[in-house]
């Protein structure tokens, strides 16, 4: 045999690279570079679809030379421009379906390189299937202009792209009522459904038949879509009937009865599947992952030719995806534990491979954790598929036992998984276990799981764990699972507790009764009926093998974590389960998570909840983390996020204490944004002692490691000089440093520098240029975010507030404040004004009609929470101005008493000159309940004195004399 050579990329198989640390989350975590590839009908070129930078792009790959040309590309962050399906039409057309448009992408091969060329079609309706074995030929659903009409036709891309249809071939005659089409390539069969009062009718119509068979009718609200013929009697489907998610079933079209279950996911819908040839089972299978298409290859009856490539791919998993027109080019993957998925190009003839790309680029360069695949006998005589994942260096020596969820009709593989790779770079042994129900071991050892709650299922996981743990004598062990995994975690725990030291449950069961009345859906006799099939019976005996009846058993500490929009296992399972576990007085620790389900749709969820879970391990087991460089910065990140999560209002309950403590611990480790976060609270006083030398401390240190945020806040701060001493040299400095760093406002910062002078020679040009803009283009402007604008108008404040511009330079800076903000003058005078106390709460300017001061022109205020006191002005102009609604800029400050200087405030404020404005401030924090003066000045912008008063606190209320 000619030996098999492997050009470029020998690494992604030999994967020799530094000994196993800690690898960070945010690289586990997240949606693959490459999302999918198709080889082109004759063998010549790849087309990949590719996440890279901000675009979801279309790339044609040479295999030859291994040059990559760029096709077509679509910003990812445009909802509308996602990339729905793709296919080769022929050698040199490519269909493509966004979400609101589609077209084809042209390739010209004719220059020195292929160039694409992306044509927007004008035609109404959708691909049914393209045909690339038929040059520019294509089977289309159209939709007539005239009388709304469907067409089944084959037809060109260049008639559809023009809308111009005439001379297209009529496929099939439509079915009257037929609501969609789709075609079934390896048998060469056209599905559709039809529309009957309230139920959908399922037609199939066979090779060079006329007439449309029905094989099955449903009530519309059933979830159910054929995929294709596995053979002559039964179809693949998709569907969620007696089942917790859409999975793909085989369905009798003859007995009207649904099958075996060709496959499962753990946690996600299925969206589509492929199928081989006729009596060749699924090709692969998709569904949404975090919100990206995600593509599984299911394993090709083509074993010799499999075992021929295993041989020369040091026995990695190899699965052929794709395959040429003439069956002598082949796109080949490599997959395993550790192996996330790379892709090679096969000659056939050549018995030659050239490495295409990977799915995750930046793992390339980590070493990953293989597994390792056995059988255990039962005491029963069952054979039972173990999968163990240990670390071969930097062990901790703790094993965690991981039963998957389901539990009928799921298994684990020994196949790259994020959840298992982060626990074992961070030194933990995982344990899987495919026990008695999982999928893929045949009927009967399926259905002997079926109602097995806490009992053979926990078996064959205790009679896996006692072999595991007889040859590898872990010292100390834990169980954790997900959904049915989190339930069999828990009794793990009760079963054996001498065994179990801690238990996490994500998204678990823990009382089998509830499963059956959680919600009034529940209680329906069709939703019951899916619940008995892997539960049982309900009766009492569930409470039986229910944790939450029999809590008092648990003695390991638990972490419970949850989604409170559970619908599968319900939130209610959960938070009553912490009740109980917390009226016991046990060890219990959770996070629940609001807007989650079951599970996290958010790679930001993954990310924190295992974070947690780690964090959680290590505190109940007193184990250390690791000491290297890479380690310390993994831990660092995790740590962050999970202050992040208790410190900003996305999906735990706030807890600014638990954040400070993480922030710390983080900061410590040295990760400057929690370096930049601690700053912020010894700042604020927030659940730390205030402390400005420590702030201004943490904040330069958070620069020093290269934090842009740091290093603007620091400029920001030495020009205030409020909490640490003025120094516009440092200022500017750091404004600097920012821009360096690369800092989206630091352009700002050293423009508000400029118009000052502030730290750097005053530089009015540069100033304007800076603040307004004016040599961006209205694109370029645009790309910029609301908050960019936001620190724009702050620091147009601060330099309004601030300048010393000659006139001109006013004038020119005003001009370009009534461009930009759309005001109709600046001229304007105090027509009306009311002072003193007020009954109404808002210290910054807002429109009012109807608030009056309870007492007015009264400079004396009480000091205690609750006073509010201000002006309320109208504005006027001598202007004359042809507008409804004139508009105008003011700019106004607070003085504060001298001991809380700092909390002085400027602003400017647009206002509409018709309506009063209140200028208010209200006493509602403790460091205000001071005796003293504060000062209310409003100005126009060219610095005329509209109004300036003092209004002085003070501890007891006197009576005032109204001021003139």
């Amino acid at each position: 045999m000619q030996q098999l050579t492997l050009t470029l990329f020998m690494l992604a198989i030999t994967n020799v690279c530094w000994a196993v640390s800690p690898i960070a989350g945010s690289k586990l975590f997240r949606s693959p570079d490459q999302i999918s590839m198709q080889l082109s009908p004759d063998g010549k070129y790849v087309l990949t679809y590719d996440v890279r930078d901000e675009f979801r792009v279309l790339d044609l790959i040479d295999p030859q030379t291994g040059e990559r040309l760029p096709l077509v590309k679509f910003k990812k962050n445009k909802p509308n421009l996602h990339i729905n399906h793709y296919a080769w039409v022929d050698d040199d057309t490519i269909f493509v379906s966004l979400k609101k448009m589609w077209g084809f992408v042209e390739i010209d091969f004719s220059g020195d390189k292929p160039e694409g060329k992306w044509k927007k079609a004008k035609a109404k309706g959708y691909l049914i299937a393209s045909l690339p074995e038929q040059d520019d030929q294509l089977l289309f659903a159209y939709t007539r202009e005239v009388d709304r009409e469907v067409m089944l036709i084959k037809t060109s891309p260049q008639k559809l792209i023009d809308n111009n249809v005439e001379g297209s071939i009529i496929f099939a005659k439509p079915l009257d009522d037929g609501l969609v089409y789709s075609y079934d390539e390896p048998s060469r069969t056209l599905l559709s459904v039809s529309l009957e009062n309230e139920d959908l009718k399922f037609w199939y119509l066979k090779p060079d038949e006329k007439t449309w068979h029905s094989y099955l009718t449903l009530d519309k609200k059933i979830n159910f879509r054929p995929i294709g013929f596995l053979d002559d009697n039964r179809l693949a489907v998709l569907t969620d009937q007696n089942l917790s998610r859409v999975s793909l079933v085989a369905f009798d079209i003859h007995t009207q009865e649904l099958g075996e279950v060709l496959y499962q996911h753990s946690m996600y819908d299925l969206t589509s599947a492929t199928l081989n040839e006729k009596g060749q089972g699924v090709r692969s299978i998709s569904y949404l992952d975090h919100g990206v298409a995600k593509i599984e290859y299911q394993v090709l009856d083509q074993q010799k030719h499999i075992e021929k490539l295993n041989e020369n791919f040091n026995g990695q998993n190899t699965y052929i995806l794709e395959t040429s027109r003439d069956n002598n080019y082949q796109i080949v993957g490599t997959f395993a534990a550790d192996d996330p998925g790379h892709y090679y190009y096969y000659d056939k003839q050549k018995n030659q491979v050239k490495y295409l790309q990977s799915e995750y680029l930046d793992l390339d360069e980590l070493t990953l954790t293989a597994a390792q695949t056995f059988t255990v006998e039962t005491t029963q005589g069952v054979s039972v598929e173990g999968i163990l994942t240990k670390p071969a260096v930097n062990a901790n020596g703790v094993l965690l036992v991981f039963p998957h969820g389901g539990p009928v009709g799921i298994r684990d593989t020994a196949l790259y998984n994020p959840e298992i790779q982060y626990l074992a770079s961070r030194g933990y042994s995982i344990l899987n276990v495919n026990f008695r129900g999982s999928a893929g071991f045949g009927k009967e050892f399926l259905e002997s799981g079926k109602g097995q709650f806490g009992k053979v299922i926990e078996e064959d996981i205790t009679a896996v764990v006692k072999q595991v743990q007889a040859e590898h004598n872990f010292q100390r062990m834990c169980s954790i699972g997900a959904s049915y995994g989190g339930y069999s975690a828990v009794m793990l725990a009760i079963y054996h507790p001498q065994q179990y030291e801690c238990v996490v449950s994500l998204f678990g069961i823990y009382d089998l009764p509830l499963l059956f009345n959680a919600s009034n859906y529940r209680t329906l006799e069709e939703s019951r009926k899916g619940i008995r099939e892997v539960v049982g019976e309900l009766d009492e005996s569930l409470k039986e093998y229910s944790p939450f009846y029999f809590a008092e058993k648990l003695n390991a500490p638990i972490l419970l974590m949850a989604g409170k929009e559970d619908k599968t296992s319900d939130f209610e399972q959960a938070n009553r389960m912490k009740y109980r576990l917390n009226q016991l007085g046990k060890d219990v620790d959770f996070l629940f998570y609001d807007g989650v389900g079951h599970g996290h749709t958010s790679w930001y969820g993954d990310r924190h909840m295992f974070a947690y879970v780690d964090d959680f391990i290590r505190r109940k087991l007193d184990l250390p983390y690791a000491s290297d460089e890479n380690g310390m910065a993994s831990h660092a990140e995790d740590l962050v996020a999970i202050a992040d999560a208790f410190n900003f209002k996305d999906s735990v309950e706030n807890d600014h204490a638990k954040a400070a403590k993480y922030y710390q611990k983080a900061a410590e480790a040295g990760e400057n944004r929690a370096m930049f976060n601690l700053a912020s609270y010894y700042h604020r006083g927030l659940e730390v002692v205030k402390s400005y030398p420590e702030a201004i401390s943490w904040y330069q240190k958070s620069s020093d490691k290269g934090y842009a945020g740091a290093s603007y806040r620091l400029g920001k701060l030495y020009h205030e000089g409020l909490i640490v001493a003025h120094d516009d040299d440092k200022s500017f400095e750091y404004f600097q440093i920012a821009q360096q760093q690369e800092h989206e406002y630091s352009e700002l910062g050293i423009a508000h520098a400029k118009c000052l002078g502030a730290g750097t020679d005053k530089d009015f040009p540069g100033c304007i240029k800076g603040l307004f803009l004016t040599d961006k283009t209205d694109k370029e402007k645009n790309a910029l975010d609301k908050d960019f604008f936001d620190e724009r108008r702050n620091l147009v404040t601060s330099v309004s507030h601030d300048h010393d511009f000659n006139p001109q330079e006013l004038g020119e800076f005003n001009d370009l404040l009534v461009d930009t903000y759309n005001l109709d003058t600046l001229n304007v005078y105090v027509d009306d004004i009311e002072f003193g106390l007020f009954a109404a709460t808002n210290r910054k300017p807002v429109t009012t009609t109807r608030k009056r001061s309870t007492d007015p022109k009264v400079t004396e205020i009480p000091m205690q929470h609750g006073s509010v006191f201000g002006a309320k002005i109208s504005f006027d102009s001598n202007d004359d101005m042809d507008v409804k609604w004139p508009r105008t800029m003011v700019k106004f400050k607070w003085t504060t008493p001298e001991s809380i200087r700092e909390y002085s405030e400027e602003y400017t404020s647009i206002v509409r000159l018709d309506e009063d404005i209140n200028f208010r401030w209200e006493i509602n924090r403790d460091y205000e309940l001071i005796e003293g003066d504060w000062r209310l000045q409003i100005l126009t912008m060219d610095n005329k004195v509209l109004f300036d008063k003092l209004f002085t606190t003070v501890a007891k209320q006197q009576t005032s004399e109204q001021a003139p």
